[in-house]
Formats: structure tokens, sequence, C-alpha cells
């Protein structure tokens, strides 16, 4: 997911896709994330969801390459784009790769069970406090309160020792 990654910006019909877009509309888009207040955040507000269906996942699954510019993120902008060739098994790994608007290209979406405070001392040990960003948590919760773990094919522990 972090490869699709976009800057967030103000929230406006369209922010959420790109000019190939996704095959929903905002409003659709809207409800399938549990937007309800205008302005709260959302996990399409930071993800490209429309330029990773059409640049990444529907060629996989085509069996055509994927080739798309991955998220830079020491240079903070788009990089040179990168190949991905068709296999049989493809790993699409983030925290809304579950995303019910990918979900007629996932064909088994895992939840990883970590405690909130795990995953936030983990972001902590990664991020300086430059980049930290509230909003994306706020976000994230929000997509969890609309994607529960329970509604995921599998759960995994994320806790064990790395």
């Amino acid at each position: 997911m972090d490869a699709f990654f976009h800057q967030p910006g103000p929230r406006a019909a369209g922010h959420a896709r790109s000019e190939q877009g996704a095959q929903t509309e905002q409003g659709e888009q809207d409800e399938q994330h549990g937007q309800g207040k205008q302005g709260a955040p959302d996990l399409a507000d930071y993800y490209d969801y429309g330029r990773l269906r059409a640049e990444g996942l529907e060629p996989l699954r085509e069996g055509r390459p994927a080739v798309f510019a991955a998220w830079d993120w020491h240079a903070g902008r788009p990089g040179d784009p990168l190949r991905v060739d068709p296999a049989r098994l493809v790993l699409l790994d983030g925290v809304s790769s579950g995303s019910p608007l990918l979900a007629d290209l996932v064909d088994l979406a895992v939840f990883v069970e970590t405690p909130e405070g795990v995953r936030l001392e983990r972001l902590h040990a990664r991020l300086s406090d430059d980049e930290w960003d509230e909003r994306w948590l706020d976000a994230e919760r929000r997509y969890f309160e609309t994607r529960p773990a329970s509604s995921f094919d599998l759960i995994v522990p994320g806790t064990s020792a790395l």
C-alpha cells in the first residue's frame, strides 16, 4: 500500500480517485470507508486506490506486468517507474489492503492482530516527530470501525518476535 501513498490534502469530490480512478463514485467510496463527517480523515486521503487498481492489481490479475511509480518516502514524491511481474501469488501489504474498494481483486484478506500500544510503539520507533501524522491514525481507527478484524478471511497474531 505504501507504494500508492499520496500526499493528503483537502478533501474534494474525486480526491480519493486518480484520473483513471476506481470503478465507484466518490459517494460510494465514502460509504464503503464509513465516512460520515465532512472532513473526517479517511485512508483514501492517503492511498490512491484508483491508481493501485489500474496500475497494480488489475494488470497482475490479467497476467500482465504492473508498472507504476512507487512513492519515494525519502524524496517525498513519486519515484521512478517500478515493474512487478505477474506471479501465482501476489501479496499486497498494508493497513487498508483489505479495503472494500479492492475486494473484487483480493482473494484472501489477512488481518494482523496487533494491540494498538504495540503498533504505536513500532511507529514511534520508525518515525520522527516531524513525520508523525495523528490524522492518519484517526483514519486507521475509522477504517477498522467499518472493517473489524472478524470481517477478514484470516487473523494472525502480530506480536511475535521478528
